[in-house]
C-alpha cells in the first residue's frame, strides 16, 4: 500500500516502488484491472478518482516501432 498525494505520477510512483532500471528495449506498461492503459506522466489522482483504493497493474513490455503513418 502507498499513500499517493496530488503530484505523484505513475512515473514517480514506479521509481518509489522499483529501484531497478529497465533491461534495454524493455518499458513499464501501466493499466487498470480492466485494461485501460495509464499513461505515465499522469498524474495518479487526476486520472483515477472517487476511490479510496485503487488497483494498477504494471507491466514490463518491449518497446514497439513508431508508427507516424498513425499520426
Amino acid at each position: 500500500k502507498t499513500v499517493v498525494t496530488d503530484n505523484i505520477t505513475f512515473t514517480s510512483l514506479i521509481s518509489f516502488a522499483i529501484k531497478k532500471s529497465l533491461p534495454m528495449g524493455k518499458q513499464f506498461v501501466i493499466r487498470a484491472p480492466d485494461g485501460l492503459e495509464y499513461i505515465p506522466d499522469d498524474f495518479v489522482r487526476t486520472v483515477i478518482t472517487g476511490v479510496e483504493h485503487a488497483e494498477i497493474i504494471l507491466t514490463v513490455e518491449d518497446i514497439g516501432p513508431i508508427d507516424f503513418d498513425c499520426f
